[in-house]
C-alpha cells in the first residue's frame, strides 16, 4: 500500500529543473576530479545535498527527509577518518 501512494519524485520536475540539476550534479564531479586526493564520502555527500536541493526548492517532502539523512552518513565515515577535526 506504501508504494503505491510514493511517486517517483523526479517525474515532478520541469525541464528547466532536470538541466538546472544535471549541470550541478556535473560540476560537482568535475570539482571532485581536480584534486589529488579522492575523498569518496564527501562526493556522496555533495552529490545527495544538490540533489535535496533541488527537491526542497520544488516543496518537496522527499528534500527535507534527504537533508536531515545527508549528515549521518557523512559523521559515519568521519568517525572513521584520521583527519576529523583539521
Amino acid at each position: 500500500m506504501f508504494m503505491k501512494k510514493f511517486q517517483n519524485p523526479f517525474k515532478k520536475l520541469t525541464v528547466f529543473e532536470w538541466c538546472l540539476w544535471g549541470v550541478s550534479m556535473t560540476g560537482v564531479l568535475l570539482a571532485f576530479l581536480i584534486p589529488a586526493e579522492k575523498d569518496i564520502p564527501s562526493l556522496i555527500a555533495s552529490l545527495i545535498g544538490v540533489t535535496a536541493l533541488i527537491f526542497v526548492a520544488k516543496g518537496m517532502v522527499i528534500g527535507q527527509v534527504l537533508t536531515v539523512a545527508l549528515p549521518s552518513p557523512t559523521a559515519l565515515f568521519r568517525g572513521r577518518s584520521a583527519t576529523t577535526g583539521r
